[in-house]
């Protein structure tokens, strides 16, 4: 059985980018943690300042319980 939950598997990819002259990276962000659906819509983003940000479309109801299954799947070992 896999041990990651459908709905909190990360698609995350990395890009690498080639120096380019005149290329201008964005300031950096303050570091946040986000939780997403199996769809890869987000539901709810905590911020290294303590903001909360439930997505619209979602209940706080329902962003608490991804939230607190993720954090179970870490306790159990599982992972994300």
């Amino acid at each position: 059985m896999d041990p990651k939950p459908e709905r909190l598997r990360s698609n995350a990819k990395v890009l690498i980018m080639p120096f380019r002259e005149g290329f201008e990276l964005d300031p950096p962000q303050a570091p946040y943690l986000s939780f997403a659906a199996a769809s890869g819509e987000i539901i709810v983003s905590i911020h290294a300042d303590g903001r909360v940000e439930v997505n619209p479309k979602f209940t706080v109801d329902e962003a608490a319980r991804v939230f607190w299954d993720a954090v179970k799947a870490l306790a159990e070992g599982g992972g994300l």
